[in-house]
């Protein structure tokens, strides 16, 4: 996927890749190190390199990036004596380790500009100007620090630190002397669970990238270009959601985001046209008051001007002897000081409308399901817990004791009835863990999560029958993402820190007893995790159960397999029905919906569900990501290109209107200026194809009978995946066999009767064989389906049609479906 990414992103216009490296993924465990696979940080360099572009690399080795614990591995914690991001000989010892080993992976592949390599940039840190004062004398002693660490490097290139004013050499500190480097230009905002998508328009984020440059701007990075997913444990937070789309111009799965990103490609290459003149020209600043400017630059006789207003009305202007208008909060390019080329606020790219298809490769049927149940308390014969990693007189914290490798802990107390049958006694829980789940003797007795934003701490009462003897608390804590911002962010507690109590309530008050001191036994992680029942191959996979599945019931497990989508749109697995839980695909976490390519067979692909609070599995369905309609208001003098993804192609165009329509993109109507040539224009140029460009001109359109400043067209066109429909021929070749009879269904008095008149009735078949003949589109289609067959992985019908081989009732089934599919007005 990473190749397919950065393509997109060179198409996009840029020219540089900007990753941050993330330690706790690339060290779990202390001096246990994993680059393979996704992790493969070499090969991701070696992508971008042969791909011809330049790299930054955000080391830190503390990130941010709403990523688990800032990107530092959890283990961090429980190391005697440690302060971390701050003077502190344990943590600068582990932090030189990494960074250290990072830098040399680097080298030793001669990846940095001055041995000829991609890295152009590398950083240090991350935002800690944000929180050196927190830390005191000590935070400035610690930046120091961090410059002498880089300079023994000796890398060869510029090392920056991101929001650190005063930041020492060779650290490049914010100067005039130093080109403006913006290191994150938010694309969008991440989202947490529960809250809305986030939005940032395509106008706004142009806007900010070129009045960055108009004011002298040298490095401009999108954080996000592409967000993608926060698969497994990574999403930091807490409670932010697997899905780390941020709105970006790449989206989640890695969708063109339009028309942010056709928007800013248009953007970019008038930038990088300019690139010397604004590098090394000359430059004036014109100050027209109320935040309204025009920037000339001058280099070798060329001229570039910007015009901009942070303001929201528009900016009427006279320069050099001519009118300009710039609309509100925008900024137009002119790079000859004379004729606008560009401008932030108008933008002629299309809409993408993106749907969920279902996956029709998939039998029509539901998923098949087997199901087995969480032994959250799993004891052995001898009544201790099973997987036990601690024992403790105290409750400790959720990190400590689970080093990262699980969002689940229980914690276990066992011990006699304080009051015998004491009917009124609740179990009162403090806790700063996010998810609390309580059981006593084997059941479920309540559950608690924090609400309203406050995700640090809540309390679960519950009302509880002990009995006589034995009595066996198990608290389960779950953590939804660590906190990874902040100072001191590392030091904030998780999990069961107490006071945990049983009162009971009688005639002569509250009687209170406080067990958080009574011996604590904890078990990290899930015993299903234990028994590896989210992977492909287990021990344990004979025990899995396909009657009496419950419905709605917690700390359940789900399995199921599936067949790949074909085509090449992505994958996600839609989990209607379920609430919160873990998904795996082929024993990968995928966290939630969706599903890499990469990870798929062909077939029985497998899906285990872990359902922590209870729902029913039998809506949940294999879908995939594509775009379903594609909508433009473009201007007059630009080149509208339009384009599909997938293989899908233009099946119908719903609305095309050039002059002044009205509307937007699902209500478009013409308005009072309208070239009545414009739906056939489009029509001709667009139907049936994967992309098509369309010159915004009355010579394209036709004349128009009104005057306005500025014409539009506007474009509403429907999209159809003829891979999906050719799945479909199973059920075709069952309708050509069909008879045309109008007759009503027989009954049993006239079924012989009925059956001899359809007897006469010539197939749809034959029908559709006559009518392609006739009309000439025989052969045409036959050219169409051997372009697409390959495409829809139809490989052995591929052979058969081109030895023209293929079966009579195979072939017209296919021609009937393209028939169906494509409106032939256009061809």
């Amino acid at each position: 996927m990473w190749q397919s990414l950065i393509r997109k992103a060179k198409e996009g216009g840029l020219n540089t890749i900007e990753t941050y490296v993330f330690w706790n993924a690339h060290e779990p465990e202390q001096r246990k190190y994993d680059f393979s696979g996704h992790l493969d940080l070499v090969r991701f360099i070696e992508t971008i390199q042969r791909e011809g572009l330049y790299a930054i690399l955000r080391i830190g080795p503390y990130v941010c990036a709403e990523w688990n614990y800032g990107g530092f591995p959890v283990w961090l914690h429980s190391l005697p004596n440690i302060e971390t991001r701050t003077n502190n000989t344990v943590y600068q010892n582990e932090m030189r380790i990494f960074t250290q080993k990072i830098v040399g992976m680097m080298k030793h592949e001669n990846f940095f500009a001055s041995q000829g390599g991609p890295i152009i940039l590398a950083q240090i840190e991350n935002e800690y100007g944000d929180v050196e004062n927190a830390y005191g004398e000590n935070g400035w002693k610690y930046v120091e620090w961090c410059s002498d660490l880089v300079e023994s490097f000796e890398v060869g290139v510029p090392w920056i630190m991101c929001k650190q004013d005063n930041a020492p050499f060779p650290i490049s500190p914010k100067s005039d002397s130093t080109p403006k480097i913006w290191t994150e230009n938010w694309s969008g905002w991440f989202k947490t669970w529960g809250s809305q998508d986030p939005h940032r328009t395509a106008e706004d984020l142009a806007f900010a990238v070129a009045r960055f440059y108009q004011l002298g701007g040298a490095v401009q990075n999108y954080y996000m270009y592409h967000g993608g997913t926060n698969f497994g444990k990574t999403a930091g937070g807490p409670y932010i959601t697997t899905s780390y789309d941020y709105d970006a111009p790449l989206d989640e799965y890695g969708n063109l985001n339009q028309p942010k990103w056709g928007h800013l490609k248009a953007l970019h290459e008038i930038l990088m046209s300019l690139e010397k003149t604004l590098t090394y020209g000359s430059v004036e600043h014109h100050d027209y008051q109320n935040l309204q400017y025009v920037t000339v630059y001058s280099y070798q006789g060329n001229r570039t001007c910007f015009m901009s207003t942070s303001n929201n009305y528009d900016f009427h202007l006279n320069f050099e002897g001519n009118d300009y208008v710039i609309p509100a909060w925008s900024v137009s390019i002119l790079p000859d000081c004379y004729t606008e080329v560009y401008n932030t606020a108008k933008v002629n790219a299309q809409t993408s409308i993106m749907v969920k298809k279902p996956n029709v490769g998939e039998d029509p049927d539901r998923l098949e399901w087997v199901w087995r149940p969480e032994h959250a308390l799993h004891v052995d014969k001898t009544g201790s817990l099973k997987g036990s990693t601690m024992v403790a007189n105290e409750l400790l914290d959720q990190k400590r004791v689970t080093n990262g490798s699980s969002d689940y802990l229980f914690e276990h107390d066992e011990r006699d009835a304080v009051w015998g049958k004491a009917k009124n006694v609740i179990l009162h829980v403090n806790t700063d863990g996010h998810v609390m789940h309580a059981f006593l003797n084997g059941k479920h007795i309540g559950s608690q999560w924090s609400t309203d934003g406050d995700f640090n701490y809540f309390i679960l009462e519950k009302s509880i029958k002990l009995k006589h003897g034995t009595n066996r608390l198990s608290l389960l804590s779950v953590t939804v993402g660590l906190p990874n911002y902040g100072a001191f962010y590392d030091k904030k507690r998780v999990g069961v820190h107490g006071p945990v109590k049983l009162i009971a309530k009688t005639k002569n008050g509250d009687v209170e007893r406080n067990i958080s001191s009574n011996q604590w036994v904890y078990k990290t992680g899930l015993h299903g995790e234990e028994l590896g029942l989210h992977l492909v191959e287990s021990h344990h996979n004979h025990n899995w159960k396909t009657e009496n599945r419950p419905e709605n019931r917690k700390m359940i497990w789900y399995k199921t397999t599936f067949t790949a989508p074909l085509g090449t749109d992505p994958v996600v697995v839609d989990l209607l029905g379920l609430g919160k839980g873990v998904a795996w695909v082929n024993g990968f976490d995928i966290g939630r919906y969706h599903i890499p390519r990469s990870l798929l067979k062909a077939d029985d692909n497998v899906l285990v569900l872990f359902e922590e609070f209870g729902g029913t599995p039998d809506l949940v369905s294999i879908q995939t990501v594509t775009v379903g309609t594609v909508c433009a208001d473009a201007y007059e003098g630009q080149t509208l290109e339009l384009s599909c993804q997938g293989g899908n192609v233009f099946s119908r165009i719903k609305f095309a209107s050039f002059g002044l329509p009205e509307g937007s993109c699902g209500s478009f109507n013409k308005g009072t200026c309208h070239a009545e040539n414009t739906l056939p224009v489009v029509k001709d140029a667009c139907l049936g194809k994967e992309k098509c460009s369309l010159k915004i001109a009355e010579e394209t359109f036709g004349v128009l009978r009104c005057k306005a400043d500025a014409y539009r067209l506007a474009v509403e066109a429907v999209l159809a995946s003829f891979c999906n429909a050719m799945l479909m021929k199973q059920n075709v070749i069952k309708l050509l066999s069909m008879r045309t009879s109008v007759y009503r269904p027989p009954t049993p008095d006239d079924a012989v009767e009925e059956q001899e008149d359809q007897e006469k009735q010539p197939t749809l078949q034959e029908i559709i064989n006559i009518k392609l003949i006739e009309s000439g589109e025989k052969e045409r289609l036959m050219e169409l389906l051997r372009e697409r067959l390959i495409e829809c992985g139809w490989k052995d019908e591929m052979k058969a049609l081109c030895r023209f081989s293929l079966p009579s009732h195979v072939l017209v089934s296919l021609l009937f479906v393209l028939w169906l599919s494509f409106d032939f007005q256009g061809y």
